[in-house]
């Protein structure tokens, strides 16, 4: 269960146990962790005993069973919490009769906790409210939260009225995430850690200090392609309020849409307000030169991302040795030797793979709007 000394193991708790007992038959196990609470799973791979018959209509795993995945680098330790990879319970489970093998696909707290149906008629902040949705669906008044306070300029929150009937916690939080609910520049991201606790901050906007380089530890292996996907023509967006605090919104149209194959894509750029207001420009500005000064910030990142992404946006799955990560993250990405410069990409999605060659974890990383500002 190890490269090197990356180790792993997975505990079995009974329907009604707090006791543990480490599964000894496991072949393969693939976490994935996204922005996406549907898309947080971690797929476990048994074999059957040999011989061992199982009873008709036996049921070898139930519903609301937990199963806890632990990974480390060196031996671990089940008491420490940096080892503790996830809390999982079962979604679904087959049996593979000529490979003699069982497959139980578990989900994680995301995806166990915000997938369930939230109701409710709310009158405070956004972080107030996202906190009461979380302790609703989980049933813990005391559930952890790490939930920004303020916006990313410090100033407070404003009260909203929300009202929601029959929708997810996850649809919920995603709705109040985005810059129309909180007043902020940018859409905040949210996600359920290993200790249940919710996390809900401003993404990052400058690089992690860890960068990564073709041919240097911690990489294993490097894949670099570009997706032309999503080719866009016309960037619609919001820049921000302007001194009457009203939002400007416009768009930029590239000179040669009518060659490129596009569509057209909102931008939320309502940080360049945010940046423009507090220069010595916007005190001496009327309000027509600051919604000038709007357009001009807005068109020129516009141009840019219409002539990036109309050429193709860069992506990278870098293969590392196994290590936590968290989502949203921004990070430099080089492979000199192959002509491909230092590049900043966006974290976007994380894959453990865990088996008798030890513990490895598969990084997707993708090039966005925000990444080419």
């Amino acid at each position: 269960m190890s490269v090197g000394n990356r180790t792993w193991r997975i505990d079995y708790f009974p329907l009604g146990s707090t006791t543990g007992t480490q599964l000894q038959n496991v072949l393969d196990i693939r976490i994935t962790r996204t922005g996406s609470a549907t898309d947080n799973k971690a797929e476990v791979i048994l074999t059957s005993v040999q011989g061992a018959g199982i009873a008709e209509g036996a049921v070898i795993y139930k519903a609301d069973e937990a199963f806890k995945i632990y990974a480390a680098q060196g031996d671990i330790d089940i008491t420490n919490v940096a080892h503790l990879m996830g809390t999982y319970t079962i979604l679904d489970s087959s049996i593979d009769i000529q490979a003699r093998t069982i497959t139980i696909m578990l989900m994680d707290r995301t995806y166990d906790v915000l997938s369930k149906i939230y109701v409710g008629d709310l009158n405070d902040t956004v972080p107030n409210i996202i906190a009461n949705v979380y302790q609703t669906v989980s049933n813990d008044r005391s559930a952890l939260t790490n939930i920004a306070t303020v916006k990313s300029d410090a100033s407070s929150f404003a009260s909203i009225e929300y009202y929601v009937f029959n929708k997810t916690a996850y649809e919920v939080l995603n709705d109040l995430s985005q810059p129309n609910f909180t007043g902020d520049d940018r859409t905040y991201i949210f996600w359920v850690d290993e200790t249940d606790t919710l996390n809900w901050v401003y993404p990052g906007q400058t690089p992690e200090s860890q960068a990564f380089a073709a041919g240097s530890d911690p990489l294993i292996a490097t894949k670099i392609a570009k997706s032309e996907s999503n080719v866009v023509s016309m960037i619609i967006y919001n820049a921000g309020p302007d001194k009457d605090g009203n939002d400007y919104v416009d768009f930029y149209l590239a000179p040669n849409a009518d060659a490129i194959k596009g569509r057209m894509r909102y931008e939320e750029m309502r940080y360049l307000s945010k940046d423009l207001a507090v220069t010595s420009f916007w005190t001496s500005s009327t309000n027509a030169q600051v919604q000038t000064e709007l357009k001009i910030r807005a068109e020129d990142n516009g141009r840019r991302i219409v002539n990036q992404i109309g050429t193709g946006l860069w992506q990278a799955s870098l293969t590392v040795e196994g290590g936590q990560y968290d989502f949203g993250g921004l990070y430099n990405v080089e492979a000199p030797d192959f002509g491909f410069p230092t590049t900043l990409l966006r974290l976007d999605r994380i894959t453990h793979t865990m088996n008798k060659n030890g513990w490895s974890t598969t990084l997707t990383l993708k090039q966005d709007a925000e990444s080419l500002n």
